[in-house]
């Protein structure tokens, strides 16, 4: 997670990282992201909600990946 670290990051690339899964609460109080990459991963289910708290999101690529589910 990246708690502690809530107005440091605008911009987080976290694409070609081989992940399977995001915790629930992965991006909790992270209020200033504008842009989240998660592209070619392995990501197949996603938490309902876990983009929930990103209010000032601009950009989420999750081109790539195989998501089935979002729970």
């Amino acid at each position: 997670t990246f708690l502690g670290l809530t107005n440091l990051y605008n911009n987080i690339d976290l694409s070609s990282n081989k992940i399977r899964l995001i915790e629930k609460d992965a991006f909790k109080g992270l209020k200033s992201l504008t842009r989240l990459y998660l592209n070619d991963n392995y990501l197949n289910n996603l938490m309902g909600g876990i983009f929930q708290e990103l209010n000032s999101l601009e950009i989420l690529d999750l081109s790539s990946n195989f998501i089935e589910n979002i729970h």
